[in-house]
């Protein structure tokens, strides 16, 4: 896994090498994971967190490759994306996957009780538009955070999704085992879009809902 975050911070110098000689606007999709689950209840891109895991490292170092090299660019933060016929490895898909296999996810590899901030992946599809659009107004790299400024927690996400689930299941005399998580109503890990909603225009389509996501 190391070696994989390796080549991707190798390639991404080339990637910049190119931008720079061609004279490329440049966006770079990176992730809310630099946050690596702070305790803190709105998240702002000044924010610094030390003691990542390897994926949040990884992050880290693409930004600062970012920053340091002689280009400017746009960093969107981004919160988890979702939306209908996303692809399969997506976060909420290998939930469902596994709630539609019979999995239990007790033990599950995320911790249930950390609250995670979506976004809806046409809202990440704007702000990247409208970055290139902002782009001439900045004279150097940028970093805005995009989400749909809501936490979930994936233990809350679990027991929605089953809630959903058999009520369209229920027609049908079936029903999938509920979770005894309790339904956590934590307001953290919250991403702050004050700079997006200002520079990019942008306000979330839609608060993260089970049934946007699936329906």
């Amino acid at each position: 896994l190391k070696n994989d975050f390796t080549l991707l911070n190798i390639g991404l110098k080339k990637v910049l090498k190119y931008v720079q000689e061609k004279k490329i606007k440049f966006i770079l999709g990176s992730s809310s994971w630099i946050y690596d689950n702070l305790n803190k209840k709105i998240l702002k891109e000044e924010i610094i967190k030390d003691n990542l895991t390897d994926y949040g490292r990884a992050i880290r170092v693409n930004e600062e490759i970012v920053l340091n090299s002689k280009i400017k660019a746009i960093i969107l933060r981004m919160g988890i994306a979702y939306g209908k016929d996303m692809l399969s490895n997506n976060f909420l898909y290998e939930i469902l996957d596994k709630l539609y296999s019979g999995e239990r996810l007790l033990g599950y590899e995320y911790d249930v009780e950390v609250p995670k901030d979506y976004i809806y992946i046409n809202d990440v599809i704007y702000c990247i538009n409208k970055s290139f659009e902002y782009f001439n107004s900045i004279n150097n790299t940028e970093i805005i955070n995009v989400s749909s400024a809501k936490s979930t927690t994936t233990n809350t996400l679990i027991n929605n999704i089953l809630l959903y689930l058999n009520s369209r299941l229920k027609n049908y005399g079936y029903k999938i085992d509920e979770y005894n998580f309790p339904l956590n109503k934590t307001d953290y890990m919250r991403l702050d879009i004050s700079k997006a909603k200002k520079n990019l225009k942008f306000k979330p389509s839609i608060q993260y809902s089970v049934k946007s996501a699936f329906s």
